[in-house]
């Protein structure tokens, strides 16, 4: 399997970051879509990563706005400009990585 495509943003802080929430982010992904998400498994974590990653970067300029969404969305398509999953498609699992982040830190 391909390794994932990060951001240039994408550290190995942001690897071991995701590692210890992998699980439970996953989890409360499939509860919160209940099974409404068509994005596969892997793309679906592969979007909740990116959203828990940008939660570092973007996160100082608060909650999900559509100013945020404006730079995340340039980041994935620069990172998955060859990606069968656009914006469209990922989009709602990238927010809910960004915000279960956030929403851990309050």
């Amino acid at each position: 399997m391909d390794e994932p495509k990060k951001p240039s943003w994408w550290s190995a802080v942001h690897d071991l970051s995701w590692e210890k929430v992998k699980s439970a982010a996953v989890a409360d992904w499939d509860k919160v879509s209940a099974g409404a998400s068509k994005l596969q498994r892997s793309v679906a974590e592969q979007a909740i990563a990116f959203g828990h990653g940008a939660q570092d970067i973007y996160g100082k300029a608060g909650p999900w706005t559509d100013e945020v969404e404006a730079k995340l969305k340039a980041d994935w398509e620069q990172t998955h400009k060859d990606a069968v999953n656009g914006w469209a498609s990922v989009r709602e699992a990238v927010k809910h990585g960004y915000e279960s982040l956030a929403s851990k830190k309050s």
